[in-house]
């Protein structure tokens, strides 16, 4: 889901919410993904492989690297890798992790 009036330059991958000047992730769609049948246990598994591609320390080729190491027998970890690695735009950004996030206030 992309939020309205907002210019998308680079590839958006599936299942997450982009948002922003520039577009950047903003969080897994965890209300479409219900509503079209998504049981916690594969939210939960998009939010692990969003949070390693988006919030992690990691560059995006060592991203998947690792999802595919760690998570090569999940449908949702080889959908991603192979949405990154055919994107003929590129990848939007991640977020800047804020402070709240990082165990802040």
């Amino acid at each position: 889901m992309i939020g309205g009036a907002f210019r998308v330059p680079k590839d958006v991958p599936p299942y997450i919410l982009a948002a922003g000047h520039p577009l950047t992730y903003h969080g897994l769609n965890v209300v479409g993904l219900r509503r079209r049948g998504f049981v916690s246990e594969q939210v939960s598994t998009l939010k692990t492989l969003f949070h390693l591609l988006f919030l992690s320390e990691l560059n995006v080729s060592q991203a998947l690297d690792e999802m595919s190491r760690k998570y090569g027998d999940s449908d949702f970890a080889k959908e991603i890798v192979e949405f990154v690695k055919t994107s003929k735009r590129g990848l939007m950004p991640g977020r800047a992790r804020s402070f709240s996030e990082e165990g802040g206030l």
